[in-house]
């Protein structure tokens, strides 16, 4: 139940995880499997890496795998520079396009990006503007 003012009162929160009307699964994005994954095993607080010098303040949760399965085996505490160097290493997407040649683009903020799955996206928003349905 709400207040006036739009917040949940006190002792009616609202749902979180797999009973929020808004669970969508695994079927998640980039964004939301890492924000679930530290509300899973909580933020990351150091580097696991041992060979790192321990000077940064900035750390990451890494996928091991890239297959961003919710298991702590898949995941590890690194600091931002081993992170990416782990990052750059992955020559596939998520849906298992390479990332080579035409089909790799950087973005502005220096990402790595599948360009067929970046034309899917496009397509699927175009479509949905338009009332199209799959």
């Amino acid at each position: 139940m709400r207040e006036k003012n739009g917040r949940f009162a006190k002792g009616n929160q609202q749902p979180k995880g797999k009973e929020s009307h808004h669970w969508k699964g695994e079927n998640i994005g980039y964004g939301a499997i890492h924000e679930r994954i530290k509300t899973k095993f909580g933020k990351a607080s150091g580097c696991e890496n041992l060979s790192c010098e321990k000077k940064s303040n900035s750390f990451d949760w890494a996928n091991l795998s890239g297959e961003y399965k919710f298991e702590r085996s898949d995941w590890k505490m690194l600091c931002r520079k081993y992170h990416l160097q782990i990052d750059l290493k992955k020559n596939f997407c998520k849906k298992g396009h390479r990332l080579e040649g035409n089909n790799l683009c950087i973005d502005p903020k220096g990402h790595r990006r599948c360009r067929k799955c970046n034309a899917i996206g496009q397509k699927k928003y175009r479509d949905k503007k338009r009332g199209v349905e799959n």
